[in-house]
């Protein structure tokens, strides 16, 4: 999947939506989700990125609202601990531990 922001940076961004889809495990969604609401709500979809660019959008949007659109069951470490996906600059699938989201 590709990597980047689909609107103008604004300090008045009230809506960031994070919508990842890695390569390997699609979802077809992700993106007409986000569309859907930042039609609600004025601001920026994400598209793709790891949870370093989730820190740096939401330190440059600065937005009211926050909303990750994409696979929130993928496992981590021996225990299987569920977390977010996020999708790296090539596509490919970065699960994170809970706390450094």
């Amino acid at each position: 999947g590709s990597v980047g922001v689909r609107s103008a940076p604004s300090v008045d961004c009230a809506l960031l939506v994070m919508a990842c889809s890695p390569d390997v495990s699609p979802l077809a969604n992700v993106i007409d989700e986000a569309l859907e609401c930042i039609l609600q709500v004025p601001g920026a979809i994400r598209r793709g990125g790891t949870a370093n660019d989730l820190a740096a959008e939401l330190a440059k949007q600065k937005p009211r609202y926050f909303l990750f659109s994409g696979h929130a069951d993928a496992s981590l470490g021996a225990q299987g601990e569920k977390t977010l996906c996020f999708t790296q600059p090539g596509g490919g699938a970065e699960a994170v531990e809970a706390d450094v989201v």
